[in-house]
Formats: C-alpha cells, structure tokens, sequence
C-alpha cells in the first residue's frame, strides 16, 4: 500500500482510540496538533527555497550565529518560530561556504553531551546534534565566544566520537 494510505489508516486508528478514552476538547487539540506538524514541514520546505536563493555571509570558528536550521526529523534539534532558526556555534569552519556547528539551548542541561559556554551565560552546546550546516543559513550574528573555549569544545567534542 503507499505511505499516505498506511498514515491515513493509522490516524483514523488514534482518533478512534483518544476519542474512545479523551474528552472532546483535548482530542481536538492533538488532532490540530498533529496536522500542525505537517504544516510545518510544508512551510519549512518553501521556506528552504527561499533560503538556497540567499548569498552567504561572512562567518569564523567560535561565532554564534542564529540560523535556519528547519523542521527535522525524529530526535533532530529543531529552529524554532517562522524562520525555523536557532543559535548555533560555529567550531570549524572548512571554507567560505560549509561549516560544521553545535546547536545552543537555553535549558539547563547536564551529562557528557552537554556543555554550559562560560562565556555566554545561560546558553549550553548540544554536542551530540554536530552537524554540517551551509552559510545561506546564517541569518543574524550574536556574538562570538573565546579561542580557549572553542578549543575546549572541540576536544570533548573528539572523546565524544
């Protein structure tokens, strides 16, 4: 059967079941909330058009910059709002073009796949969401931490892999 087919199914499924087993008005809201998500994969993938088009900016290792990073899949760390951004750290960058970057959350977050910046309280590096990110993402500079730090993330990012 195709994909659509199979999703259709097990959506009447769910709603049967939370129908069966939730009031009205919290049904109505996973209903909405789960065509949202579909939504925002159609507005990310316009919005990635319009990103390809852009020019790149100018960008060095140890930049925090907010970036369209886009509606991902599974446990991906997502942006966030219209523009789909989020901070991001650049800790290599390979040419004018492609970099590789750690995503930053404002949530206090612990273990070995986190690391709190010193020099940007309240901010943690997601060490495990590194990835390779294009600079027509690049959408708004922050701010820049120290050469040390850079290095220091660097190196647990290399005992982490």
């Amino acid at each position: 059967l195709p994909l659509f087919y199979l999703q259709a199914f097990y959506i009447v499924r769910l709603y049967f079941f939370l129908r069966k087993n939730l009031s009205g008005f919290y049904l109505a809201e996973l209903v909405c909330l789960y065509m949202n998500k579909g939504l925002d994969y159609d507005n990310w993938n316009h919005l990635k058009k319009d990103i390809s088009k852009r020019s790149r900016v100018f960008f060095n290792k140890g930049e925090i910059w907010f970036t369209s990073l886009g509606k991902n899949i599974g446990d991906e760390e997502d942006g966030k709002n219209e523009y789909f951004e989020r901070p991001v750290l650049i800790i290599r960058r390979f040419n004018n073009n492609v970099f590789l970057a750690v995503p930053l959350t404002s949530q206090e977050k612990e273990g070995k796949f986190y690391h709190k910046l010193a020099s940007l309280n309240g901010s943690t590096v997601i060490l495990s969401q590194l990835r390779l990110l294009d600079a027509k993402r690049l959408l708004r500079f922050m701010g820049k931490i120290s050469n040390e730090e850079v290095v220091l993330i660097k190196e647990i990012i290399r005992r982490l892999i």
